[in-house]
């Protein structure tokens, strides 16, 4: 396949959205978020620049003409091969100063434009940065892109570049443009040969930063110790770790432990030290210095350095692997729905205030196949009903655990209360969490005729307020299931009890989503529904400038506040759906956490809200605005905590394995019990599932209703092995891999390059 640069493959993209029906010929230069990027409002060719607005290239009249002609003689060939070779600015043809004006003003675009920056955030976001595949090779080279996995950040990356514009929608799938996929491909080529130019400079640095501290160190150690000196050694020191904990190997790991313990014993011979570290490895010379340095007037500065130096070691960073979130002491939660594990169905219906049959706002039927919806199919829904007859419609009714969920959030709603629904996959979080707003809904029409709520909410006041406000709803969910949920959601809700609004696309197209769309409703707001796409909430986050770097400090706007975005609207339920995506501090994180503030009630749902470490809980509590969480003092020392852990892990695995062989082979037993990495952050969830207290809901495919029955509602499983031959042509190309990985091997590669 031919391959283009990055000059070349952006008019790859112009060409592939020209053909599109209907047709977007200045793609990407039309889409918005590029247009933040690049400043450009238009194609840079395009004919129709305002005099009065400057041009980002600074191309005339003339100039804007010749690579006009250059796009259109590129977009009308056929033949990839053809496109790739008139690129080539070697080209000396009619179109050579239109050919060469495009590609050196691309190429100095892409450096003003600061395209690497948003690459490396991207990167980083998905653990594909340079630190994190050198941690994950072992060894102090790059592996190749295929073992990088670079390809993985393909559509995030194209949708920071040029947003949602780039997909289109397949059946319930979105995908990318082919062209979008060559384009990210090149630029995640160019950023991977960067990384490895980096990473050889890097290993240079390191050898020539450590004869350094090696160095400075020995003239300390004998005696030649002054504030100054021991300023310029913590200095480089500060270097050599930072470089150590990049590379992450053995020997690094190593290295930082020998430079922890120094720094330790350089600070209790200073006064400073609350471990009262052990100094007896120093020199006499270097410990009587010390001693004589404390007095110093500068110590002060020393100090501080210090204590720099040790959060480096000690702080969030570079080698703390992910923990086993197999294990129980992490996951294990309890179901939040004890209380009501005696209900009956009725006593639950009761509890709702449902003396009939059936569900408010819900549909009678739906297709049993889950393919036809009353919203798109209304004649073949409208078919008389025939007791019995199995004409593909089965009677539309919550489950036993769906009811006492939706009664539970209800109960959280009332009080005030967020809620995080834990439920495992197949048992309905999306059902019950429509079934809430539907029965607010059903709710705020009571009172309107009797002045009080039914059922167990008779009495109560609503979050502090007599009445329900009218307010809409919105469910946030990834922008691959956004045409999943919005089936969903017309599978359960009756046209014309709820009208759905589809949140997404451009920022460009969204300013008129509320007055064309939203306020064109003829339903009260509390029978509105937004399904907005978690990137469109993000990108109206990224529109606001959200900022800073603290979980739990405020979230600072430092952009405009359009009253387009979706942050300016009130709402009464807020449900954000695989909630544990925006766990890491970005611009997700502050835009989760911002829209819980535009929420009277909100749900985080989600199976698997611990992912990788138990800051990850920490930061879904912060985000659902759950009590107990504001403490900086003790979120920091969790931090440490798990690193220290982390670190012990890593100097007890040869043991820990030896010991774990020894065991098999003198007891029969098997593993090695729970690693400390697990025990402290099994210690810290719980700490912090205590705080979660009222506010989970958390059931399994192994729960059982009030009648002892699974409430999965399947017959038991049974496990089936079944065995597959390869075909020749496969089982040659894995073979030839095999063979090469084991060329590898022997010639010194480590296996960790593949095995992890």
């Amino acid at each position: 396949m031919p391959s283009f640069t990055v000059p070349s493959s952006l008019l790859e993209m112009t060409r592939v959205f020209r053909e599109m029906k209907p047709p977007v010929p200045d793609a990407p230069w039309s889409f918005i978020v590029w247009q933040k990027h690049t400043g450009f409002t238009r194609a840079p060719w395009a004919e129709d620049w305002p005099d009065d607005e400057k041009h980002p290239f600074k191309w005339d009249k003339t100039a804007r003409a010749q690579v006009k002609a250059f796009v259109d003689a590129f977009c009308s060939m056929p033949l990839a091969s053809k496109r790739q070779e008139f690129t080539k600015t070697r080209m000396t043809d009619t179109h050579a100063t239109g050919r060469a004006t495009w590609t050196v003003a691309i190429r100095a675009g892409l450096k003003a434009w600061k395209i690497n920056a948003i690459v490396g955030k991207v990167l980083k976001e998905n653990e594909r940065d340079r630190a994190s595949l050198l941690r994950r090779h072992g060894e102090r080279t790059l592996p190749d892109m295929g073992a990088a996995m670079l390809d993985d950040t393909r559509q995030e990356l194209a949708e920071a570049l040029w947003g949602t514009d780039i997909c289109t929608k397949q059946s319930n799938y979105t995908i990318m443009h082919t062209s979008v996929i060559g384009v990210a491909n090149i630029i995640l080529a160019a950023a991977w040969n960067t990384m490895s130019k980096a990473v050889n400079k890097d290993v240079k640095d390191l050898e020539e930063i450590k004869a350094k501290v090696k160095m400075s160190f020995g003239e300390l150690d004998a005696g030649e110790v002054t504030a100054a000196k021991l300023k310029q050694y913590l200095r480089d020191s500060s270097k050599l770790m930072r470089l150590y904990k990049m590379f992450g190997d053995e020997a690094a790991e190593k290295e930082l432990e020998e430079q922890r313990e120094r720094l330790s014993q350089i600070r209790a011979c200073l006064g400073v030290d609350e471990e009262g570290k052990s100094t007896e490895t120093m020199s006499k010379a270097l410990r009587e210095a010390l001693l004589r340095l404390a007095g110093d007037h500068d110590i002060a500065e020393v100090e501080r350095e210090l204590e720099v130096q040790l959060d480096v070691l000690d702080g969030e960073g570079a080698g703390v692997p992910m923990m086993n979130v197999d294990e129980s002491v992490v996951i294990e939660w309890e179901s939040g729905t004890e209380d009501y594990q005696g209900w009956s169905e009725r006593d639950v219906r009761n509890a709702l205030g449902l003396e009939e049959e059936g569900f408010p706002s819900f549909n009678e039927f739906i297709d049993e196949n889950g393919v036809k919806t009353p919203w798109t199919d209304a004649a073949w829904f409208a078919r008389p009903y025939v007791e019995g007859e199995n004409d593909g419609r089965v009677k539309l009714s919550p489950k036993w655990h769906q009811l006492i969920g939706i009664f539970k959030m209800l109960k959280n709603a009332f009080e005030g209360r967020p809620l995080m629904l834990m439920d495992e996959v197949g048992l309905g979080k999306t059902l019950q969490v429509i079934g809430v707003m539907a029965m607010l809904a059903h709710y705020r029409s009571f009172y309107a005729k009797r002045n009080e709520y039914p059922g167990w909410f008779r009495g109560k006041t609503f979050a502090g307020n007599a009445e329900i406000p009218d307010l809409g709803h919105v469910l946030v969910v990834p922008f691959s299931l956004r045409a999943q949920v919005e089936n969903e959601c017309q599978r359960y809700l009756r046209r014309g009890a709820f009208d759905i609004f589809i949140y997404d696309g451009t920022l460009k197209g969204r300013p008129e989503f509320w007055t064309k769309f939203w306020d064109f409703s003829k339903l009260p707001q509390i029978r509105r529904l937004v399904i907005a796409t978690a990137t469109a909430v993000s990108s109206d986050g990224r529109e606001l400038g959200f900022s800073g770097k603290q979980p739990m400090g405020p979230i600072n706007i430092v952009g405009a506040n359009p009253a387009a975005l979706i942050f300016t609207k009130r709402f009464l339920v807020g449900a954000w759906d695989e909630i544990h995506q925006n766990r890491n501090i970005k611009t997700a994180f502050f835009a989760a956490k911002k829209l819980r503030e535009c929420c009277t009630f909100y749900v985080g749902m989600s199976a698997t809200p611990v992912q990788t470490k138990p800051q990850d809980l920490w930061h879904v509590a912060l985000i659902l605005g759950v009590p107990g969480f504001d403490g900086e003092t003790e979120y920091k020392d969790m931090g440490r905590e798990v690193n220290r852990a982390a670190r012990k892990d890593r100097q007890q695995r040869r043991l820990a394995e030896a010991l774990e062989a020894v065991k098999k082979f003198s007891h029969g037993e098997d593993g090695q019990g729970q690693s400390e990495l697990a025990l402290v952050s099994g210690k810290w969830i719980m700490v912090m599932r205590k705080r979660f207290a009222g506010m989970v809901v958390r059931r399994t495919i192994h729960s059982e209703d009030n009648n002892k029955k699974p409430i999965i509602g399947l017959p038991p499983y049974e496990h089936h092995k079944l065995l597959l031959v390869l075909p020749a042509d496969e089982m040659e190309k894995v073979e030839a891999i095999m063979e090469g990985v084991q060329k590898e091997v022997e010639n010194g590669k480590s296996l960790r390059a593949y095995g992890e």
